[in-house]
């Protein structure tokens, strides 16, 4: 369906000598044809700024050897859990345990602080393997 070259709007063939909306007489004169339309307004223009698909590989490579940065959440655009994760680690995996260490003489729950999200992502990584449609942060399935 063509469009009114006045206010833009979808015509039918009936509409041929005036516009329903804008008023304007005869919407099709100087259009390229009656019965054609314009491809690119109909469907829409394909951009090339396309995400391309996350690697599983690389989310499971990055939950086993840089857990405790986080950066399997950010590489998987979950940015509220990456955050989460590096809130996670300064806060009760060095600033709780130094203070407990200079007052109690705990030095052992640097261990088991930081063992915590070690584990967490190591079950994440396990995850990461085993579950068969997975998507990351922007809903695009990962390869």
């Amino acid at each position: 369906m063509p469009n009114c070259r006045q206010c833009g709007s979808r015509l039918s063939k009936l509409d041929k000598d005036i516009c329903p909306v804008c008023g304007l007489k005869h919407p099709f004169e100087d259009a390229v044809s009656q019965d054609t339309v314009e491809l690119t307004q109909t469907i829409g223009v394909i951009k090339d700024d396309v995400p391309k698909a996350k690697s599983r590989k690389v989310a499971v490579r990055l939950a086993l050897f840089a857990n405790l940065l986080g950066l399997d959440f950010y590489y998987l655009h979950f940015y509220l859990a990456f955050y989460l994760n590096l809130a996670f680690l300064i806060i009760l995996g060095i600033i709780l345990p130094t203070i407990l260490t200079i007052f109690f003489g705990l030095w052992y729950l640097f261990i088991i602080f930081l063992g915590l999200p070690i584990l967490v992502h190591l079950g994440y990584a396990i995850y990461l393997k085993q579950a068969i449609d997975l998507k990351d942060g922007r809903g695009e399935f990962l390869r």
